[in-house]
């Protein structure tokens, strides 16, 4: 296996900034694809020092820490893409054929001796040749898109957050919001849920909903987390959000922020001794709260639960630890999930252990409820439960989000939100673009693409899909009632 080189910080940009102010081109040998540029082009520009530098260290920190070994000829594709996008141009515009960050080879290393092996020339002369074009472009603009198309050609969840982006993380983020729980899907902002009793929701947004623009601001090329800070501000200030429907009407709606407080589990008691809890996302305090509402479950049923229902249906995911340690309160033991780093030894396992498992007994039924909004964190455990035989898995494939992104602070304070790791489920079967299968799959009016396809995976499939009440509920106590078995049914 070949591994591509890692350069050092600061080596790129020096190897970059001498091409672009001339200093080594009476030294460094031209290919014949550039002998007919007129050496005007290589005029010195010495204010790009500073961003040409973060751009080095944002080429370096990829090279070093993205959970997948990626050719430098190929980020360097990336940045050259970023930068025609952000200023409309082409590459027969200025002059560089896009083979040329495809086709070269790459060494281990990088020294004066081999820089020629990386298509540095071609990169330095499209900086140049973009500046021709357009000398109103700031160095920052530039590379700062250039570190952004090799973010995009990554994978969806890494992206790159600039000075105003990364103080939601340096300073915090402001105390009111409008309730949305929001996921970026297809370069779009997508609603998942109004919190209950939230701005958003008396507002009339609702699940399904796109924001395309926040204060005539529009959200194409926002990141998530710049979203979230726009939406959030001082208690009782508005916000008009640009909102399409899913049947593609658009409106404006004006909402106001308020405190928005929210606990991160929900439960209520049901006929037949029957707990229902609503899983909501994976805080800090989400375990303990969890262990809280099964305990006082219990109390309002006067003795053990005769089932339970555990809904994961719109919980995007949260942190690691919260998930495995929720996982945890109903394994005694069994393999959890598989964290795999870019090394091949950089591999964690977690399993549950017996002192975790100590807040429902083995004799209670469990069924879990899922949805193609279930991501992440609530993967984890879905995937378990059915791994483990411990649960029967009810609804619609889930959405296959199996990356796990850790936060890079580059020298200006900008930061890179890359991706790290990926996890597995039992076996080192993939979640990242798969997702998990129901054992009982719940099809109907709603889209649903797990169902049809994959009938013979599917121990059960259910139709009817009533509109006015929440069906898979429904299906779920009917199946603890006549208590299903508890195996995994292939």
């Amino acid at each position: 296996m070949n591994k591509y080189i890692h350069i050092k910080n600061g080596l790129l940009a020096c190897f970059i900034l001498s091409l672009i102010n001339g200093c080594a081109a009476s030294s460094h040998t031209r290919s014949s694809s550039y002998q007919n540029q007129p050496s005007s082009s290589y005029a010195t520009h010495t204010d790009n020092t500073d961003y040409l530098k973060l751009f080095s260290e944002a080429f370096t920190r990829i090279q070093q820490n993205y959970y997948q070994t990626i050719a430098p000829n190929i980020l360097l594709g990336h940045a050259a893409e970023g930068i025609l996008k952000v200023t409309n141009l082409t590459y027969a515009q200025v002059g560089v054929s896009p083979s040329v960050f495809s086709s070269h080879r790459t060494s281990h290393t990088l020294s004066p001796e081999n820089k020629s092996e990386l298509p540095l020339r071609p990169f330095a002369d499209l900086v140049i040749r973009v500046k021709q074009f357009r000398p109103d472009l700031q160095d920052r603009e530039l590379y700062y898109a250039a570190i952004r198309g090799m973010m995009t050609g990554l994978d969806k969840q890494s992206t790159f957050m600039d000075e105003e982006e990364s103080k939601i993380l340096f300073t915090g983020r402001p105390e009111a919001a409008i309730g949305l729980v929001l996921k970026k899907i297809d370069n779009a902002i997508v609603v998942i849920e109004p919190l209950e009793n939230s701005p958003g929701l008396h507002a009339g947004i609702k699940s399904g909903d796109t924001i395309l623009a926040i204060d005539g601001h529009t959200t194409a090329d926002m990141s998530l987390d710049k979203v979230i800070h726009d939406l959030r501000g001082k208690p009782g200030t508005s916000v008009k959000l640009d909102i399409m429907n899913t049947t593609g009407n658009k409106q404006s709606i004006l909402v106001y922020r308020d405190i928005i407080k929210r606990n991160p589990v929900k439960s209520r008691l049901l006929d037949g001794g029957i707990g229902y809890i609503k899983l909501l996302q994976f805080t800090e305090h989400a375990t303990k709260a969890l262990k809280a509402q099964l305990y006082s479950l219990q109390q309002q049923h006067g003795r053990p639960l005769q089932g339970l229902i555990l809904d994961l249906r719109n919980n995007t995911g949260g942190l690691l630890n919260t998930a495995v340690e929720i996982t945890d309160v109903f394994l005694a033991g069994g393999p959890i999930t598989t964290i795999q780093g870019r090394g091949a030894s950089d591999i964690t396992n977690y399993n549950a252990e017996p002192t975790g498992y100590n807040a429902v007994g083995e004799h209670i039924k469990l069924v879990i409820l899922i949805n193609e909004k279930t991501a992440s964190g609530a993967e984890i455990l879905a995937a378990a439960m059915q791994d483990n035989n411990r649960a029967v898995v009810l609804g619609r494939q889930t959405d296959g989000h199996g990356k796990i992104q850790s936060v890079v602070v580059l020298h200006n304070r900008t930061l890179l939100k890359l991706t790290t790791a990926i996890f597995t489920r039992k076996g080192n079967k993939a979640i990242d673009g798969v997702g998990v299968l129901p054992d009982i799959c719940i099809q109907g009016k709603r889209s649903y693409r797990g169902a049809k396809r994959n009938k013979r995976v599917c121990g059960k499939v259910i139709d009817s899909i009533k509109t006015d009440t929440d069906d898979e509920l429904d299906i779920a106590v009917r199946e603890l009632t006549h208590q299903l078995p508890q195996q995994r049914m292939e």
